[in-house]
């Protein structure tokens, strides 16, 4: 994975604001299907994405983060939202 583009503050919370805005206007917009553009999202996201995915039905799914020689990265976590059927 390489930086694509350097943030001139790169606190925690404003990298995890910014990968949290990207992902919540997919599901304002009503995407069938939410991702990081094949990049895994920062694990601390992770409780913010479940809720968010709640308020505009969608079904997260999280699983770890690992390179091609099965290392595993704690801070990091695939991520996928599905959008859930319209109820009747």
């Amino acid at each position: 994975m390489y930086l694509l583009i350097p943030f001139s503050d790169q606190s925690p919370t404003f990298v995890h604001g910014v990968e949290f805005g990207r992902l919540l206007t997919q599901m304002e917009n009503g995407q069938m299907v939410v991702e990081n553009q094949g990049f895994p999202v920062h694990a601390a996201n992770a409780k913010v994405l479940k809720a968010a995915a709640k308020q505009y039905g969608y079904t997260p799914v999280f699983g770890p983060c690992t390179d091609q020689t099965g290392k595993l990265y704690p801070d990091w976590l695939a991520f996928r939202a599905v959008k859930l059927p319209a109820s009747n």
